[in-house]
């Protein structure tokens, strides 16, 4: 009994974090930025969490290759 009062527990402080995110996400931006520390793209949080979760699920190839080619070019995120 004792691990599901806990599991239970634990189920609500995380479903009650997941409510506050949703909430407030419009209020956050996501910005990359290149090398030389221009901006190459500056986008509601939310439209950006929408367009890598649709990559994600039916191009993951291309959202792998995507990922190296940020970690190669040194480019700068930014959630503000």
């Amino acid at each position: 009994m004792q691990n599901t009062d806990m599991f239970k527990e634990q189920y609500e402080k995380f479903i009650a974090l997941i409510t506050k995110v949703v909430k407030n996400i419009s209020l956050y931006r996501l910005s990359i930025y290149g090398n030389q520390g221009s901006i190459l793209t500056d986008v509601p949080l939310a439209a950006a969490l929408v367009v890598v979760g649709i990559l994600i699920i039916f191009v993951p190839k291309l959202t792998a290759i995507s990922a190296l080619f940020a970690l190669f070019k040194q480019i700068k995120v930014e959630i503000t």
